[in-house]
């Protein structure tokens, strides 16, 4: 994410090297990364779902 003022430290710098997580950033954008990713596809499949479950015919409801 880029700055938007010079001269200023990015607050994932003050956040990680409190957690002392600040030679391990990458990793833990990836990390970050990945579980977004992960939740953006549950959703996508719970949404798949229920328009499955809308779709249905009002005697065939009881499958969802």
């Amino acid at each position: 994410m880029p700055l938007l003022a010079e001269g200023l430290i990015h607050d994932w710098n003050d956040i990680l090297g409190r957690l002392g997580l600040l030679g391990s950033a990458e990793t833990v954008g990836r990390l970050i990364f990945g579980a977004g990713a992960l939740a953006v596809a549950a959703l996508l499949l719970l949404a798949l779902e229920v328009l499955r479950c809308w779709s249905a015919p009002a005697a065939d409801t009881r499958a969802c």
